[in-house]
């Protein structure tokens, strides 16, 4: 097993037994404050659910948002563990490419992984 996948077991083993933040469906991050990044305009908005896998999450923020592995990972906890996270991006064009591409992923694996591009009010 490469040391890659040995952190991801024992990430995956650490948040196993806790199920995380799930948010009620129809949920908005941009009415959850604590979750909205400083000068926040417009990005993805990903929710954590209980039936996508962990790895799967990092591999389509690795593959679609340009993450990398350190930062898909940390990403991944933060939407493990707060519900949901906002992904800002610099146009809602590219915001709204991502989202349909990791859609498409999920949809075709199987996975209930919500995303979607938004964009604040302000």
């Amino acid at each position: 097993m490469s040391p890659l996948r040995r952190f991801l077991a024992w990430v995956s083993s650490i948040v196993k037994s806790d199920r995380g933040r799930i948010l009620p469906a129809g949920t908005s991050l941009l009415e959850v404050k604590e979750i909205i990044p400083p000068g926040f305009k417009c990005g993805i908005e990903m929710l954590n659910d209980s039936q996508t896998p962990k790895g799967f999450v990092v591999s389509v923020l690795r593959n679609h948002a340009g993450l990398n592995e350190v930062d898909a990972i940390r990403t991944m906890l933060a939407i493990h563990k707060r519900g949901g996270v906002l992904l800002p991006r610099k146009s809602h064009d590219d915001a709204r490419s991502i989202a349909e591409l990791i859609n498409a992923d999920a949809a075709r694996c199987g996975h209930p992984l919500a995303c979607r591009a938004v964009e604040s009010a302000k």
